[in-house]
This record gives C-alpha cells, structure tokens and sequence, in this order.
C-alpha cells in the first residue's frame, strides 16, 4: 500500500472557507425567505442560539488569558532580574491595582443598579 500522505489545509484558507459558506449559507436562507419562512426562522433560531454561546464564551477567556499573560511576563521580568527590589514592587502594584480596579467595578456597578434599578423588560432585554 503506498503511503498517502495529506496535505493539510492551511487555516487561512479554512477560515476564508467557512467565511465563503457562511456567506453562501445567508443567501440561500434570504431566497428561501419567500417559499419556506417557517424553515428559515427556524434555521434563525438555531444559529443565534448556537452564535450567542460562542461569543459568551470567548468573552469569558479574555480577562483570564489577559491577566495571565501579563503575569507571566511580569514573573519573567522579576526571574530575569533576579527577584529585585524594584520588580517585585512592580509585580505588587500590577496585582494590587488590578484587584482594586475589579472590585471597584464591582462596588460600582452595585451602587447604580441601586441607584437606578432596571425593569424586567430591560433585564430580560439584556
């Protein structure tokens, strides 16, 4: 048996692939729009549900790869420099400003949705 080896597809070309399908996909669902509407809201439906969670769950990585990357780096720098005086307070003052900024957030956003409550229109709008 030869051995067939696959090329593999860069991921560009994947990528400006799907772009082509999905663009493919949106022009077939908007002809289908006028003889099968019950099938395209369907197809709709389905889609947001599936894109929503996607993008809450890209949204849920960001702030943790964030502050890892820059933590990493800053513990580098500090490994670098043998553990000085001055990169260990960087490191302190990273950290200490960056958990100040979260709970600042957090008390803030407190005090206005106390402030100014939302209706449950505009919580399930949300």
């Amino acid at each position: 048996m030869d051995d067939v080896r696959r090329k593999k597809v860069p991921q560009a070309v994947q990528i400006l692939l799907g772009l082509a399908l999905g663009l493919m996909g949106g022009t077939v669902a908007a002809h289908l729009r006028g003889s099968a509407p019950g099938l395209v809201e369907a197809l709709v439906e389905i889609t947001d549900v599936i894109g929503t969670l996607w993008l809450n769950a890209l949204k849920m990585t960001v702030l943790p790869l964030v502050f890892a990357l820059i933590a990493t780096g800053l513990v580098r720098a500090i490994t670098g420099s043998r553990g000085g005086r001055t990169s260990r307070r960087t490191f302190l003052t990273f950290f200490s400003l960056y958990a100040a900024s979260a709970l600042s957030g957090i008390v803030i956003s407190k005090l206005l949705l106390a402030l100014w409550p939302l209706s449950p229109e505009n919580a399930a709008a949300l």
